[in-house]
This record gives structure tokens, sequence and C-alpha cells, in this order.
């Protein structure tokens, strides 16, 4: 499902709002003396149980936002694998919360959005340059 444009002020709010979402859940809080940062995820991940469906939730809502976007069935596909990869590996106890701190399963999955934003918006202006010739 690969919509021929998308209005550049949905574009850039959709943006905003899944890139804040992924910094939370991801990296909002850096490690000091290092580079790697720990977020919501990593933290209620050490919730046995009830942190892992909380932490769901925020990849259930970069998938909403995806569907709004009109990505396609591929980046559906991968966004998905990453949500189930988290879930699974995340629900074990110990490596399942060193995971979450690496894999950034939020991060990976807004960038997918993006990326698709990307492509989405990019016919539309090739369109326009063509017409313009």
């Amino acid at each position: 499902m690969k919509k021929s444009s998308i209005d550049p002020d949905f574009a850039k709010a959709i943006q905003e709002k899944i890139d804040k979402l992924a910094g939370r859940m991801d990296d909002f809080i850096k490690i000091p003396g290092t580079k790697i940062g720990i977020g919501w995820d990593s933290i209620l991940g050490l919730l046995p149980g009830i942190g892992d469906v909380l932490t769901l939730l925020s990849q259930t809502y970069l998938i909403f936002q995806a569907f709004r976007v009109g990505v396609r069935k591929r980046v559906f596909a991968k966004m998905l694998v990453n949500a189930l990869i988290d879930v699974l590996v995340g629900a074990i106890p110990g490596l399942g919360d060193l995971f979450d701190i690496f894999w950034r399963s939020n991060r990976r999955n807004a960038d997918l959005i993006r990326d698709e934003i990307a492509k989405i918006a990019e016919p539309s202006s090739n369109q326009d340059t063509l017409k313009d010739n």
C-alpha cells in the first residue's frame, strides 16, 4: 500500500511524534562515559512480564503511525519482526534487559517509517519537476 504523495505537514508531525517516542523508549538517559543510552524500554523490561507488555504498547503505536502514513506491506513486516524480537528476547530475564539496550526496536521502527515517508514523498516531487520541464 504505497501512496503517491503525503502532506508535508502531516509527515513532519508523524516524524516528530515517532522520533520523540523512540528517543524516550530507547535512549533518553546516556550512560556516563559512553555513547550508550537507555530508555523506558530497558527500564520497564526489568519488571517481569508486565514490563514487556508495556513496552509492546510503544511498538503498537509506531505500527499504527506507519499505517496512517501508508507504508508498504514489506515495511510493516519488518516492523512486526522487530517488535516480535524485542518482546520475545526481552522476556528472558537478564539477557532480555541487556538486549533491549542494544536492539533499540523503537528506533529501528521509527527509522523505517521515516525512510518510507521519504520514499512516498519522493515520487510526487519528481512528478512536479517533470511537469515544470
